[in-house]
């Protein structure tokens, strides 16, 4: 069923609650990672960052990414970076020991 837009409906964010169990998290971090992957969340970020690289010259930046989640749109830009010749220095930060641990992972295998 589609729901009226016109109308809000405030439901609490479910992986911002305190005490969600981690297997619930990581499920929610998957599909977030999809639909991240999907929109080309990484790539729209990275549009106005790299038109700030080529403007000001620089080859490399730092970013800091608040409520980072898993690190996924993070790491987009990172890779995004890498095939424009501009180092990306990624900081992320999540409140969620379930969300900085995922993202840690991915960053590690990203290298």
């Amino acid at each position: 069923m589609l729901r009226n837009l016109d109308r809000r409906d405030l439901q609490p964010e479910v992986m911002d609650q305190p005490g969600l169990d981690r297997g619930r998290h990581e499920t929610a971090l998957s599909a977030l990672s999809r639909v991240n992957a999907v929109s080309r969340a990484a790539a729209c970020v990275w549009r106005p960052i790299g038109e700030l690289a080529n403007r000001c010259g620089l080859d490399e930046l730092t970013v800091c990414d608040l409520a980072s989640g898993g690190g996924d749109v993070g790491l987009g830009l990172v890779r995004c970076g890498r095939r424009r010749g501009v180092r990306i220095r990624l900081c992320g930060y999540d409140v969620s020991p379930t969300a900085v641990e995922r993202a840690r992972r991915g960053a590690e295998a990203a290298g």
